[in-house]
């Protein structure tokens, strides 16, 4: 055959990341309400290929807002498409107040979290593509806006309950996961110290 095929997944937590846009600079003072930041979301499935076209990541931060605006008005999310090439782009917009360039009101600092359906991390020890018995696994907890930046959650701060019962799980140590078990893909970012390059 003389033709290539090229299959595309979920994203996967490896290859799931958002980070500031190197090219796009921040634009107003450093210190101003309504300054804006253009922030990348990049995600490729487990073979390094780009998403599926429709893919949605949303994102929340610890203060200000981000998201994506657009002829059909504002959302908190943004979607991969054919142009997209496994990216997609959403803005912060800093609030009222800002202590400095990468400080909340509270003096905390700016983190955004991304979060999308996905595939945890594996090792297909057998080659069949599938996560299966005998592979091992990277178990991933439900993400959450860690807004005081200590690495863990905290009451109050928020978190994606995929499945719905009203409390943060920590991560199973099933495998392979059962049906019903939502695989999910998330990143955080915390603004640089000089976002204004």
């Amino acid at each position: 055959s003389d033709t290539l095929t090229i299959a595309v997944g979920v994203p996967v937590a490896s290859r799931y990341n958002i980070y500031k846009s190197p090219t796009i600079a921040c634009t107003g003072a450093t210190d101003t309400a309504g300054t804006v930041c253009t922030l990348e979301i990049a995600a490729f499935d487990r073979t390094g290929n780009p998403v599926v076209d429709g893919t949605v990541a949303n994102v929340v931060s610890s203060c200000g807002g981000v998201g994506q605006s657009g002829d059909d008005g504002s959302t908190g999310s943004c979607v991969f498409g054919a142009e997209s090439f496994g990216r997609c782009i959403v803005e912060w917009v800093a609030p009222e107040n800002m202590v400095s360039p990468t400080e909340c009101p509270d003096n905390s600092a700016v983190r955004v979290l991304a979060y999308t359906l996905g595939e945890e991390d594996f090792t297909d020890n057998n080659g069949d593509g599938y996560f299966s018995e005998g592979d091992t696994n990277e178990e991933e907890t439900e993400p959450y806006l860690d807004s005081n930046g200590n690495s863990d959650h905290d009451s109050g701060e928020f978190f994606v309950d995929w499945n719905k019962n009203e409390q943060r799980d920590q991560p199973t140590t099933i495998t392979p996961l059962p049906k019903d078990q939502e695989p999910v893909s998330y990143t955080h970012l915390t603004l640089p110290t000089t976002p204004y390059v």
